[in-house]
């Protein structure tokens, strides 16, 4: 889901393997708006087997989880807050912003809508860095089935490659606790801190629950704890 600034709402889909996207307007963030769009992806592009999303309501509802099990379709929502839950959909999504900067600047006076859709043109119709071939490749034919599972084995390659590049990353990383923590803030510029107090409760070992609000955030999202933060009983040295 991607919000422009006057509150025109779009929902972003991509494939997984061929990496083809598409963006769709929504009039409001209801789950009759999602099944259209579901729809209209399947009808474009084939069935879905497995859906991954982010936390949205409208996702959510009893309406729609029905919808997907009739149409057979697995769905898996990804953790709170986590940028890395949905990679592909995220660097969709840095894309789409890049290219709206430019088009405010070279088209401005072109409406929303169009811009989004040749920002879509644009995207499938460009060689993508994890399979080197244009998306709309694979929907016209033109890359033939016996490549696939070579191109498969690259994407899981590059994919075990990135994993083990976090897992490094990630070593001795932030160990959650109750009590006092601090919240990255999702919110950029000067008027905004860089991170939250809240008074948190260890969910599990990945997850940490705010009392107040209730909201649920990953590990990656909470401030690691710097050395003697929490003892009482540290001196430190008095310079003479």
């Amino acid at each position: 889901l991607i919000k422009i600034k006057n509150k025109s709402i779009f929902v972003t889909m991509i494939d997984k393997f061929t990496k083809v996207a598409l963006i769709t307007r929504i009039q409001n963030r209801s789950d009759p708006e999602f099944r259209k769009v579901i729809s209209r992806y399947t009808s474009l592009f084939g069935n879905i087997s497995k859906l991954v999303t982010d936390n949205e309501l409208g996702m959510k509802s009893k309406g729609m989880l029905e919808f997907l099990k009739g149409n057979d379709i697995e769905i898996h929502f990804t953790s709170s807050l986590n940028h890395n839950s949905n990679s592909d959909v995220e660097r969709f999504h840095n894309t789409i912003n890049e290219h709206l900067r430019i088009l405010k600047q070279t088209c401005s006076n072109i409406p929303i809508e169009e811009q989004m859709i040749q920002i879509n043109g644009f995207y499938n119709n460009t060689i993508h860095s994890s399979t080197n071939k244009k998306p709309i490749d694979f929907i016209q034919g033109k890359i033939h089935e016996d490549q696939y599972n070579d191109i498969y084995e690259k994407l899981i390659e590059k994919k075990m490659q990135k994993i083990n590049k976090l897992n490094k990353k990630r070593l001795g990383e932030n160990t959650l606790e109750d009590g006092v923590n601090y919240i990255k803030e999702t919110r950029g510029g000067k008027n905004h801190p860089k991170f939250r107090k809240i008074q948190g409760r260890k969910v599990d070992e990945n997850h940490l629950r705010d009392l107040i609000s209730t909201q649920v955030y990953y590990k990656s999202n909470v401030k690691k704890k710097k050395k003697f933060q929490n003892s009482q009983n540290v001196k430190f040295p008095i310079r003479q």
